[in-house]
């Protein structure tokens, strides 16, 4: 007995989890390199929360809580770009390396 529609349903399964797996390594990547923005300068992050519902395709937004080398806690806002680098808004690190 041949099912007509495996095909088509294994692609479709297999697209969701290739989706799903590079989102999740992508938003691991962009969590990296805002750690290693904040920690160029001395700092150490407390937290990295995505902002669902900001942002665009292209783009991501995060919340961020971290200290600074002099021990002062920081509330942050930053977007990751897909092909950029780390774009503070709010709560920028004190000299800020936005490439890394």
């Amino acid at each position: 007995m041949k099912l007509k529609g495996t095909p088509a349903i294994l692609v479709f399964v297999t697209a969701l989890i290739t989706v799903v797996v590079f989102l999740f390594l992508w938003d691991q990547f962009n969590r990296k390199r805002i750690r290693r923005n904040i920690e160029a300068r001395g700092g150490r992050v407390i937290e990295i929360l995505r902002n669902w519902g900001s942002g665009s395709r292209s783009e991501t937004v995060y919340d961020i809580s971290y200290l600074t080398a002099a021990g002062e806690r920081v509330s942050a806002r930053c977007k990751a770009a897909m092909l950029g680098g780390v774009e503070w808004t709010k709560g920028k690190p004190s000299g800020s390396l936005s490439d890394l």
